[in-house]
């Protein structure tokens, strides 16, 4: 018989293939652990930080600090500028209030150069008279920016042109802001007459009466000779606010109670100023009821 032919023999795997090929299987394995172990470290950093309390984070706390700093530092750059504002417009309104008071001192001046010409002189009071409304709106608006930065004085300081320039709601805010501060009896007492003569001059005369009986009571616990003076002249203002009314009959009234006080005054300096107001309001003339 001849000789069977052998069967086709595959690709034999040596030693040395073999070798390499576990070589490399073992450098991708070392490869994807390495990954792993570096995926590991960087959530077990993350789960550690998360686990701190904030206090124990610098990161958090390095924020805190700039925070409170910029904060700290925003609001003394505030109060710095706020008290400086507050000291600018306490000296605006001292310079304004010195305006207005020289005011009436100018309108008498003008009143006695020009008495000879009446119409030169109404000119120039009426010049006058608009400089008082813009100095008291003004001073107004600064009372309006510092409010609590003004004393009782200085609201019927400024309260007082706006009534003679017939600003009256404004006039009447600042009169209530001053009664409502502590004060002097001479400033309350200026600040209640005030506030009656709006309440008259506006068509409340029973309000405004009862501002001039709380302007006779604040000198129950003066002296005689003071409370009678303090009597004498608040009656003959009073007389006064009723001839602006054309309340004739009160205005008498008013007139003889103040009167009545200046007699129970010995004879004193303060006598001789209250006989004055008195004669000269008691001569006014009053058409009306």
């Amino acid at each position: 018989m001849g000789e069977q032919p052998s069967a086709t023999a595959g690709p034999t795997t040596t030693p040395a293939d073999s070798h390499a090929g576990s070589t490399d299987s073992l450098t991708d394995l070392r490869r994807q652990i390495a990954v792993m172990k570096g995926e590991i470290d960087v959530l077990q950093i993350a789960s550690a930080q998360a686990a701190k309390p904030w206090y124990r984070q610098s990161s958090v706390i390095i924020a805190v600090v700039a925070l409170l700093f910029s904060m700290v530092s925003t609001y003394y750059a505030n109060h710095l500028t706020t008290e400086q504002s507050k000291i600018a417009s306490r000296s605006e309104l001292g310079q304004l209030i010195q305006l207005l008071s020289a005011l009436p001192q100018k309108d008498t001046e003008l009143a006695a150069k020009y008495a000879g010409a009446p119409t030169t002189m109404i000119t120039l009071r009426g010049d006058l008279a608009a400089e008082s409304l813009v100095l008291a709106q003004q001073a107004a608006d600064v009372i309006d920016r510092i409010p609590d930065q003004v004393s009782a004085t200085e609201y019927l300081s400024v309260a007082d042109p706006l009534v003679q320039d017939g600003v009256y709601p404004r006039a009447r805010a600042l009169i209530d802001r001053g009664l409502r501060l502590p004060s002097d009896i001479r400033t309350r007492e200026g600040l209640l007459r005030l506030k009656g003569k709006l309440l008259f001059i506006t068509g409340q005369p029973v309000q405004g009466g009862e501002q001039m009986q709380a302007a006779l009571r604040l000198y129950r616990s003066q002296s005689p000779v003071v409370r009678a003076y303090a009597h004498a002249l608040t009656e003959s203002v009073w007389a006064g606010y009723e001839k602006l009314i054309r309340r004739c009959h009160e205005a008498s009234v008013h007139i003889s109670r103040a009167q009545a006080a200046v007699a129970q005054m010995g004879p004193s300096e303060y006598r001789e100023q209250a006989v004055g107001q008195v004669r000269a309001q008691a001569v006014i003339p009053c058409t009306g009821g």
